[in-house]
């Protein structure tokens, strides 16, 4: 048993069968049981001794009288695992301390085991699901108890004691249930409850996808105007801004000349320099060669 040092070291515990499966038992302080041996009534219980830092087992025996606990005709308490008690009771053959002190129940080994999980959960790792399982139903319970209170009071202010909500007929002597009825109920509850809380996650999500694609739609039906605008305004000042131009080519000359059509304005652009004509120079140019060329031959 993993970390289960400070049981050896103490003898706190018995490794028995419950329910056919051998198991870690703790023996913790304040456990108290009343019980029977021939017509005796006796008492056994454990406590821990602070000065010695171990556990004592005491017993007290109550005698006959069931209706007088108050004078018991003798007792003990040893660190000894109830031998004490062994000797004195003297019984015929073997006895068995667990099934004697009961912690062989299913129910009471459980409930053993789970207050030392809380402290030390890895003893006892069988037992991960029954703490939560157990506040979850103690809660439940308060809040059932509370809610009967409420309802309570609201049947006494009735004429008749009677009333009827979601369909149910209550009254003020209505019938208790037995334990097993409770948990179905309960259980039945818990399903529509589990089922009502994933639908409503369902409709939440929903309603997020719903709301993104209207944003998107909003958002592609906005872009969309904004490039329609833009486009327009970009023809709006293209066709604002659109020049004339006209190009004329003259021989050797080329003269280029821009309007604009918003205010008119002519500009020229010439491959000549100022008082120079490409053509005027051209034309002298050939002139001038041909009596040259007819010098040379």
């Amino acid at each position: 048993m993993a970390g289960s040092h400070w049981y050896e070291t103490l003898l706190r515990y018995y490794n028995i069968k419950v329910d056919n499966k051998k198991t870690w038992v703790p023996l913790l302080p304040g456990y108290t049981i009343y019980t029977t041996f021939g017509n005796n009534i006796f008492k056994l219980f454990i406590k821990f001794n602070n000065q010695e830092q171990e556990l004592l087992f005491s017993w007290v025996d109550f005698g006959v009288d069931e209706n007088n606990l108050s004078t018991p005709i003798a007792s003990d308490s040893q660190s000894d695992r109830f031998q004490s008690f062994v000797q004195y009771f003297k019984p015929q053959g073997k006895i068995s301390i667990p099934n004697t002190i009961g912690i062989n129940i299913t129910s009471i080994s459980k409930m053993l085991k789970t207050c030392v999980y809380k402290k030390y959960p890895g003893l006892y790792p069988e037992l991960l699901i029954f703490p939560k399982a157990k506040e979850e139903m103690e809660k439940i319970i308060e809040t059932v108890k509370k809610k009967s209170k409420r309802l309570k009071l609201e049947l006494q202010s009735t004429s008749n004691g009677e009333m009827v909500r979601e369909g149910i007929h209550m009254t003020n002597d209505a019938q208790s249930v037995s334990l097993e009825n409770f948990y179905v109920v309960l259980s039945e509850y818990k399903q529509v409850k589990k089922q009502l809380y994933n639908a409503n996650r369902q409709i939440k999500r929903l309603k997020i996808q719903r709301d993104r694609y209207i944003d998107d739609d909003e958002n592609e039906n906005n872009n969309n105007d904004e490039e329609e605008l833009l486009l327009k305004t970009m023809q709006d000042m293209k066709k604002k801004a659109e020049l004339g131009l006209t190009l004329l080519i003259t021989g050797f000359s080329i003269k280029i000349i821009i309007v604009c059509q918003v205010c008119k304005t002519i500009k020229e652009f010439s491959n000549e320099l100022t008082n120079m004509n490409f053509n005027t120079c051209i034309a002298n140019a050939g002139l001038t060669g041909g009596p040259i060329r007819s010098a040379h031959t």
